[in-house]
């Protein structure tokens, strides 16, 4: 991803112990299947276009550049574009990205979807999370 390097502490999902990614592709759309451990933080990134998230199982806090509120699977939310969003993981939870694309590699789904960040934004919105930790 483009846009500068994250703020300090943050690591893109795939890095994140115990994490798991995988892609499936069809018909024009990409499911991005992410299973998140309790208490993971994942803040790094906005969309160019809207697009669903469904929260198969556990209880996430969404944060983003406009709410913050809690989860809890099943759950399908839209993403609005150039949104910076995040979750803290309150349980361990599979997370859907489904985005309409025809793209069908992993790379060629971020390098459409993905916008560069905003580390200034990012970084407020880790302040919300680490406060939504202490309350």
């Amino acid at each position: 991803m483009s846009g500068g390097l994250l703020p300090s502490g943050l690591r893109p999902i795939s890095e994140l112990d115990g994490s798991n990614i995988s892609h499936f592709f069809g018909s024009g759309v990409c499911i991005k299947e992410t299973l998140i451990p309790k208490g993971a933080q994942i803040v790094q990134h906005r969309h160019h276009y809207p697009h669903l998230a469904y929260l198969v199982s556990g209880a996430v806090e969404l944060v983003s550049d406009s709410e913050r509120r809690v989860l809890t699977g099943p759950a399908c939310i839209e993403i609005p574009a150039g949104v910076h969003h995040g979750v803290r993981a309150l349980s361990g939870v599979i997370w859907l990205c489904i985005h309409g694309t025809e793209a069908d590699t992993p790379d060629a789904v971020d390098d459409i979807t993905v916008a560069p960040i905003n580390v200034a934004e990012v970084n407020g919105l880790v302040r919300t999370m680490n406060q939504s930790k202490e309350d």
